[in-house]
């Protein structure tokens, strides 16, 4: 679910003051969930597309947590 496996990863990885927490958009469930499409480009490079502040580095374990998320429907 997106409060046991996506929110923790967001914390640690996406919400620093230079990114999520700080100068870019705060990010949120419905956030996610409106844009799949950007969120699955992003998971299917590996990071290395479709974010639009830059290329991510994502392991393959974080990815793959993502992208059974949303193939599960992003459930909350």
């Amino acid at each position: 679910t997106y409060s046991s496996q996506i929110l923790p990863i967001y914390n640690t990885t996406c919400k620093g003051s230079t990114c999520h927490g700080g100068i870019a958009i705060s990010l949120d469930y419905n956030k996610l969930v409106a844009d799949k499409t950007t969120l699955t480009t992003i998971v299917n490079s590996g990071g290395a597309t479709g974010h639009p502040g830059g290329t991510l580095s994502l392991s393959t374990c974080t990815v793959n947590v993502i992208k059974e998320w949303i193939a599960q429907g992003q459930p909350q």
